[in-house]
């Protein structure tokens, strides 16, 4: 016996069997170790009586199988959004005792689920999670703005991440940037230079002026950022972040 048919022995129908085999035929001498059973008959009991043992194997046994994804996302987007498919999955499947089990990133076999179940159910609930797992497309996206990736790495940025795999049902993975991608570093002019002056009457100046707008005593700073009001990035993303850096947002 292997180890689900060595584990299916515990399952009370295995004594049950053995009695109701013995009663029927009461020379029948049953025998058996860990990994292995004897049964001592007549010739012409052997074969239905091993028929009846290799059927019961069959029914209780729970064996498992890999289902491999080819990335965490796929499992990930699986897992979190398909969840009625695969309750339904194991739903179709109960008389088998089929589960389902999530597996990230697996040292030995990657991403992907286990599927157990008697050996009725396995194969076709296997070939219903490999199905599950084809519903499922990976882009891939580089965002060259400058910042963004300083961004998405925040707090802030992650929090915006959970939101969109959330109303999206996608799985966004790690965020990084190459250091041959990384924007040169700025350095605000030490003091503000005014470059030109337009006096409207007698009320209104308006100043084109080089040099950090977020060290200005003023009381408040637009900035048009963009039509979604995204503030991931460029000025926008400057200024949020010297705000929350200086705790002034």
């Amino acid at each position: 016996m292997d180890d689900p048919e060595s584990a299916a022995r515990h399952n009370p129908a295995w004594p049950e069997l053995k009695l109701k085999v013995i009663a029927e035929h009461p020379a029948v001498v049953f025998s058996e170790t860990d990994h292995s059973y004897t049964i001592v008959c007549s010739s012409d009991l052997a074969n239905g009586i091993l028929e009846r043992i290799q059927n019961f194997f069959k029914e209780t046994a729970i064996r498992e199988e890999f289902v491999a994804a080819a990335t965490v996302g796929m499992t990930a987007v699986v897992n979190d959004y398909l969840k009625d498919e695969i309750t339904a999955l194991c739903s179709d499947f109960v008389a088998c005792n089929v589960s389902v089990k999530k597996v990230i990133e697996d040292a030995q076999r990657g991403s992907g689920f286990v599927v157990r179940g008697t050996v009725h159910g396995l194969k076709n609930a296997v070939k219903r999670m490999q199905g599950l797992l084809t519903k499922v497309v990976e882009r891939k996206k580089t965002i060259d703005r400058p910042g963004i990736a300083q961004y998405l790495q925040s707090t802030r940025g992650q929090q915006s991440v959970r939101t969109i795999e959330k109303n999206h049902d996608a799985y966004i993975g790690e965020i990084t940037e190459s250091d041959a991608g990384k924007p040169a570093a700025m350095t605000p002019a030490v003091s503000a230079s005014v470059k030109l002056t337009v006096t409207v009457g007698k009320k209104f100046v308006t100043k084109i002026v080089v040099g950090d707008i977020t060290e200005y005593k003023v009381d408040a700073i637009v900035n048009a950022a963009n039509g979604l009001l995204d503030h991931s990035g460029g000025v926008a993303g400057a200024i949020v972040d010297k705000g929350m850096t200086t705790g002034t947002l």
